[in-house]
Parts: structure tokens; sequence; C-alpha cells
């Protein structure tokens, strides 16, 4: 699976929007699209922040493990 698609997986899993995403790691609806999409790729400070906002590893966000 690739960034995006676990970016999307991630929020609807949690029945989050794009605009809820956004506002909670300080980005636009836009952006948060663009990363669903593979168009942008976020900072490393971003990363971390939809980590958190997930509670999931940098590991498994950008895809290197599988989530517990």
């Amino acid at each position: 699976m690739v960034f995006g698609e676990i970016l999307k997986k991630l929020r609807t899993e949690k029945g989050y929007s794009q605009d809820y995403v956004a506002a909670k790691i300080g980005k636009s609806k836009t952006v948060v699209s663009g990363y669903e999409n593979n168009l942008y790729m976020p900072t490393l400070d971003t990363l971390i922040n939809i980590a958190l906002l997930y509670n999931v590893s940098l590991d498994f966000l950008v895809g290197i493990s599988k989530k517990d």
C-alpha cells in the first residue's frame, strides 16, 4: 500500500473528514487531498502530527510496518 492509500484508509476508519484532518494538522483540505492522492509528500513535522492524530507509528504511516 502506498502512502496516500494508508492515509485515506486511516481517515475513513476513524470517520474523519479531510476538513477535520486538515484542521488538526494545520494544513488545508487541498493539501490533505494531495497527500491522499500522492501529489504531495508531507514534511517530517507534518508526518509526526499525522501519526499522533491516528495513533500510529511513523513506520506504519510510511508503509514500513504493519498496524498492531
